[in-house]
């Protein structure tokens, strides 16, 4: 039955008596451990593991898991809560486990009436060990005499019948004994007062289980949310039947195109800008489908237009938006894993003209950042530092088909360097894109209708922002979104071109020496990796 499926046990190697598993257990760490790089790895690890079941048919219960997974990797990589969480875990180990319960009492069955007492054994009554029904009595009849055995054996002892007529009367009291014990309560007489019948006690060990506490859904107060979001609220249920997998969620009221998931309770729903301003009633229902236990909650939102700035980064969670790769906040900053690549959503639908600003800093790896923008209703998107060993390539792609390698937004030169933070803003509207590191314009595009991306960072929704890396753990400390209606340039013109500047239009141009500056002459050294891989 899939409501006995233990996803702990199945897939994390986590026996019953070790559930519900402490946050070091869930991620497969030793209790306490402190360095954040193997709790961060192996919470990783996890994640992709447990991603792998999201397409078969506990995929419902595989997204409750994540959550758990990352809500552990929040807790031990935040070094106040993990001290907090170390105080509790070593109290709830200090605490003794609970006494066993007394011995299991004697049953003492009621005294037998006079007419029950059981007659003498005969033991002229002979014990037919070969029925198959229970032990039969068989009369010896009178005068029987002694069948001998075959003369080659020798005779038996004088005491040997004695013995086994004395077996005989044991199995007897025997029986007798089984039968008052078992069935003496079960028919008493009607002509005496009926006695309660005896109290069994469970055998020792086995604790009766709780009475289940009533089923309770969370109260979402009232929201607002920016258009163009992913509504996306977690419905908890709490009591004893809450830690169930057998608890199903369904959506009573909502918006249309709503949806609540059936395992893990998400609302879930995508606004757009045509949403703004206007209001909505949800109400969703849960129901314990083993105790028959159901709650309800009820709660309201408000869809606001989006004329100021939007923290995307509030918007995005690991947990549901990764695509690809691994990826976990620490803090208020986005992290990605070194996957080839990492990709993620933002689950935000831009409107048309607007102002995208990033702040981001290179922690491992010398690879791409690749950053998903929607321009006139066409996905593409800006890649910094592909190709570390081709003197870094950046651009917009693709391009009427091309890549950055080849297209006319290409520019040579690291643009986000190790251990320092960068600052990126990204303008589109007005059938233009213009990229700016600092307040330095660095890549110019017009002609929305070229545009389109790369299979290599394609997320299932177009409409929507998203973000990737290739083999670079790259941290996302901002990202902001301004919507900017008719938008067309926000920045002042760049001074006119110098001879020494690479082109930023037309076809490629040969790196003749004359082009050449001093940068890309001497590109700053990759930094050492312990384990070098191929470029792709």
């Amino acid at each position: 039955m899939a409501d006995d499926f233990d996803p702990y046990y199945k897939w994390l190697s986590i026996p019953l008596a070790e559930q519900p598993p402490s946050h070091y257990r869930l991620l497969g760490v030793p209790e306490f451990e402190d360095d954040a790089e193997v709790i961060s790895n192996a919470a990783d690890s996890r994640m992709m593991m447990i991603r792998s079941f999201q397409t078969g048919k506990h995929a419902e219960i595989s997204q409750q898991i994540l959550n758990q997974i990352s809500s552990a990797r929040l807790a031990l990589l935040s070094e106040e809560k993990k001290r907090v969480y170390d105080d509790q875990l070593r109290e709830q180990k200090a605490t003794p486990a609970p006494p066993p319960p007394p011995p299991a009492e004697l049953v003492v069955p009621p005294p037998l009436d006079s007419e029950q007492t059981q007659p003498a054994v005969d033991l002229n009554t002979t014990v037919d060990l070969n029925t198959t029904s229970g032990i039969a009595m068989r009369r010896r009849p009178a005068g029987h005499a002694e069948v001998r055995r075959s003369a080659s054996r020798r005779k038996q002892p004088p005491f040997v019948p004695m013995a086994i007529a004395a077996t005989g009367v044991v199995v007897l009291i025997g029986l007798l004994g089984i039968v008052l014990l078992n069935g003496s309560g079960d028919q008493p007489r009607a002509d005496r007062p009926q006695a309660d019948p005896p109290r069994r006690v469970p055998d020792q060990g086995i604790t009766p289980a709780p009475p289940t506490e009533p089923l309770r859904l969370k109260t979402l107060g009232p929201k607002s949310v920016p258009a163009g979001a992913i509504i996306r609220w977690v419905v908890t249920a709490t009591g004893s039947g809450a830690r169930s997998f057998a608890v199903h969620y369904s959506l009573v009221q909502g918006p249309p195109g709503a949806r609540v998931d059936d395992r893990a309770g998400t609302f879930t729903w995508q606004t757009v800008q045509g949403d703004a301003e206007t209001s909505h009633q949800v109400k969703i229902r849960a129901v314990n489908s083993a105790t028959g236990a159901a709650a309800e909650s009820e709660f309201q939102f408000q869809v606001q237009s989006s004329d100021g700035p939007v923290d995307l980064l509030a918007l995005v969670d690991p947990t549901h938006d990764s695509v690809k790769g691994a990826w976990f906040k620490q803090g208020s900053t986005l992290v990605s894993g070194r996957a080839k690549p990492a990709l993620i959503r933002v689950p935000y639908a831009p409107p048309e003209d607007y102002e995208l600003r990033m702040v981001v800093e290179r922690r491992r790896g010398n690879d791409a950042l690749a950053v998903g923008l929607v321009a006139g209703g066409r996905p593409c998107n800006v890649v910094f530092d592909s190709w570390p060993s081709e003197g870094w390539i950046n651009g917009i792609e693709l391009i009427d088909g091309q890549r950055i390698a080849s297209n006319e937004t290409r520019v040579l030169g690291r643009m986000i360097r190790s251990d320092q933070r960068e600052t990126f803003r990204f303008t589109v509207g007005g059938d233009k894109i213009e990229v700016f590191r600092g307040d330095e314009r660095k890549i110019d595009l017009e002609g929305f209708d070229r545009l389109s991306r790369f299979p290599d960072w394609a997320t299932p929704e177009a409409r929507l922002l998203s973000l990737g890396t290739w083999d670079a753990e790259i941290g996302i400390v901002s990202l902001e979104l301004i919507p900017r209606p008719g938008l067309r340039s926000i920045a002042p013109l760049e001074p006119p071109l110098t001879p020494a500047d690479p082109p930023l239009t037309g076809i490629p141009v040969p790196l003749t020496p004359e082009l050449l500056t001093p940068e890309l002459l001497t590109p700053e050294p990759l930094t050492p990796e312990p384990t070098p891989e191929t470029d792709p």
